[in-house]
């Protein structure tokens, strides 16, 4: 009985992926086309548009002005070595200390430092 269950649910499963492939297409955008901007929400994310109950799904669209990153196969990725404790986790080290600011408040000053972090990239510092 339990084989016959599998059996059913695999070919139903083909059967929706057939229909959903159908309308399927990769989509390719050229300079000068129009694009709406798909917003998620999220908790604490101040949504585009809100003027009624419920936000809109896409914010105004977009021109296209120039295509700039095309994925190249042959990319080099820099490889680090990660020393992982036998727990499975490593530990993350600052290295440096990047850039130093205050932010004034009202009552307060609060210090806000950027770190270069082991085993990560000037762009990955926080």
């Amino acid at each position: 009985m339990r084989a016959v269950i599998q059996e059913r649910l695999l070919t139903a499963q083909s059967r929706q992926k057939s229909y959903a492939d159908r309308r399927r297409r990769p989509l390719k955008f050229q300079e000068g086309d129009s694009v709406l901007l798909r917003v998620s929400p999220r908790k604490g994310v101040v949504q585009f548009g809100v003027k009624e109950k419920l936000a809109p799904r896409y914010v105004r669209p977009f021109l296209i002005v120039q295509r700039k990153c095309q994925p190249e196969p042959k990319a080099v990725v820099q490889w680090f070595d990660i020393p992982i404790q036998y727990y499975v986790s490593y530990e993350e080290a600052p290295v440096q200390i990047l850039d130093r600011k205050i932010n004034n408040l009202r009552h307060r000053e609060i210090s806000l430092v950027k770190v270069l972090w082991q085993h990560h990239g000037v762009e990955e510092a926080t």
